[in-house]
């Protein structure tokens, strides 16, 4: 009887045991059904630090690794023609505002004359005043041997006497006077069109310097540096690549049996083989709408025969420790 009773026990012991482990094996299976799994490559968003114009670089201020801010000054390139260009122009501004104010005045001096014979003989003074003034600042450029100087104190004292000789020309013919006060407005509207043509090139010129200093454009850390100080830089040419490695992005590609088995805002769990021990956590934040084939440097060539939806995976970095070019597990997990 005894024995009966453990044969009994015994049969029922292993009939629990089997029990569990088809239920076990039932769960594994189920809760396989409700993972979609897929390999793909960290990526980073690069940007290119190029220049507009090109030219010698200067100074390079950062190194390959290096993590730098927006704004961060980059790059230095050399500014010596434009600098030469700007100081042209400069002086070529001095110049005109004189001469359009020495014109200002005659017509001024024209339209005041009918009324008031005396104004002129005082504009006469004024402008002879600062026409000797013209001379001798003419005089110390040329001692001096700067030909930037000489010719502002030239084009300042050739102006000064057009402007005499108009007012000149107002005194001793005075039946002649709304001729010349025509004339004289003339040269004031075409000396401060020259002006604002020179305003415009000189605001140019201190574009294209400000466009010679290279900032970053966002925060991130520098990935690649592709020349160095002394080089020529062509337009358009990456000096520098930079990304920002907080936050990178897993690429993976799905099949049409799995894609529409995931949302927008899923989160998804990632692994990489460098820290087999820690779990990331990402978001999926884009979902091609179309199919492609599976790119070659992801599947075996079998698989690449199928088409697939493409998944983008955002994910945070706070500690560095996702790198570009790492390949990547994903798992989601499937919506109901």
């Amino acid at each position: 009887m005894n024995k009966t009773w453990r044969y009994v026990l015994t049969g029922i012991f292993f009939a629990a045991i089997l029990a569990l482990g088809w239920w076990w094996m039932g769960r594994e299976a189920q809760g396989s059904r409700h993972q979609i799994r897929a390999t793909g490559t960290i990526e980073v968003e690069m940007v290119a630090i190029a220049s507009e114009m090109g030219g010698r670089i200067v100074e390079i201020t950062v190194n390959k690794g290096d993590e730098v801010r927006e704004g961060d000054v980059l790059v230095r390139l050399e500014t010596d023609m434009i600098d030469a260009d700007l100081a042209r122009t400069e002086a070529a501004i001095q110049s005109l505002e004189k001469a359009r104010d020495a014109a200002r005045e005659a017509w001024r001096a024209a339209q005041a004359a009918s009324a008031n014979p005396q104004e002129i003989e005082l504009r006469i003074a004024e402008i002879q005043a600062q026409l000797d003034a013209a001379e001798l600042q003419l005089q110390a450029a040329q001692l001096a041997g700067n030909p930037q100087q000489v010719q502002l104190a030239q084009t300042t004292r050739d102006g000064l006497q057009r402007v005499l000789d108009l007012l000149t020309t107002m005194r001793d013919e005075p039946y002649a006077l709304e001729a010349q006060a025509s004339q004289a407005e003339m040269l004031y509207q075409g000396l401060e069109a020259l002006l604002q043509a020179a305003y415009s090139i000189q605001d140019l010129l201190q574009l294209q310097k400000e466009k010679m200093t290279l900032t970053a454009p966002r925060s991130g850390f520098i990935l690649d540096r592709l020349f160095s100080a002394g080089e020529i830089a062509a337009p358009l040419a990456p000096i520098l690549m930079l990304a920002d490695l907080r936050q990178v992005t897993l690429t993976v590609y799905l099949p049409e049996t799995a894609y529409g088995r995931v949302r927008l805002g899923d989160s998804v769990a990632v692994y990489v083989d460098s820290w087999p021990e820690r779990t990331f956590t990402g978001t999926v934040t884009y979902i091609s709408p179309q199919a492609e084939f599976t790119p070659a440097n992801v599947q075996t060539p079998d698989e690449r025969a199928r088409l697939v939806y493409a998944v983008e995976i955002t994910l945070p970095n706070d500690d560095l420790a996702l790198k570009p070019g790492m390949i990547a597990d994903a798992v989601f997990e499937e919506n109901p």
